[in-house]
């Protein structure tokens, strides 16, 4: 740990992290009131004792439910790195080590895959399996797997021919065996610092979906599609776009700043 705060901006990162982890997931402990109870005769009201970031249209309490769309982008985004790092590290570890017509049919469908901006093929995909919050993290974790594909193809072919790997088939080791017991965990590195930086990249596209309808639909909160709400109300209450959207820039920042650091830590040339 002594050597992982060495690193230019990982005191930075992790306690930031840690700070807007702990407001976000324990939203409930810090908010009296529920994000999606109506009550129309506060509504629109500005910042006060009793509502510190003020109502919204409805009569919310807009810092509840500012902390409760936090916790649902990072739960979605969490959810999106499982699904996407887990089925495109297995396809791309195991095309990367077998190899052959395998590996040419997989990586030429990446490829195409890959030519595609993802947040436009995330946006086609969620509009073609409907507007929620599922099919949003499903849209994105799709969007995703080719990444890790590629990733996890370049370390299988990096690893497959070391010396450890070789001592492992000669003994008669099955190929599946292999790949779990020598290949992963000596991919894991790559894949913890892909997986973290991939946590700000999800969370974007999630709130993007949200912004644009496709995410987050009514009364779930969501900092995107707080933002986009709150568009409508910009001169007068410019709070209601501003913090979701700073919550989001601050997370994802700090996700950043955490998976250089710890790229810097991995990375075996260092120290």
């Amino acid at each position: 740990m002594r050597k992982f705060f060495r690193i230019p901006g990982s005191r930075f990162g992790t306690v930031t992290l840690i700070i807007v982890l702990t407001v976000v997931l324990g939203a409930p402990l810090f908010t009296p009131y529920s994000p999606t109870t109506i009550d129309v005769a506060p509504r629109l009201s500005p910042p006060s004792a009793q509502h510190p970031l003020g109502t919204d249209e409805l009569g919310r309490d807009l810092l509840s439910r500012t902390l409760h769309g936090g916790r649902v982008t990072m739960l979605i985004a969490i959810g999106v790195v499982l699904l996407a790092g887990t089925v495109g590290s297995a396809i791309g570890l195991w095309i990367g080590f077998r190899g052959g017509w395998w590996d040419a049919t997989f990586m030429r469908v990446v490829d195409v895959a890959l030519s595609f901006p993802a947040l436009v093929l995330a946006m086609a995909l969620a509009a073609v399996l409907g507007p929620n919050l599922r099919n949003a993290m499903l849209a994105v974790a799709l969007v995703q797997i080719p990444f890790y594909v590629r990733m996890m193809r370049g370390e299988a072919l990096r690893l497959k021919d070391r010396e450890f790997v070789l001592a492992a088939e000669s003994l008669g080791t099955s190929r599946l065996r292999t790949l779990v017991t020598h290949v992963l965990p000596n991919a894991l590195q790559v894949l913890i610092v892909y997986a973290t930086l991939g946590l700000g990249v999800s969370a974007l596209s999630v709130a993007s979906l949200s912004f644009l309808g496709l995410g987050a639909q009514p009364p779930t909160p969501e900092w995107g599609a707080l933002v986009s709400t709150g568009r409508s109300y910009l001169l007068d209450q410019w709070w209601y776009s501003t913090v979701p959207g700073l919550g989001l820039f601050v997370m994802v920042t700090a996700l950043n700043i955490l998976g250089d650091a710890l790229r810097e830590y991995l990375d075996p040339k260092v120290g």
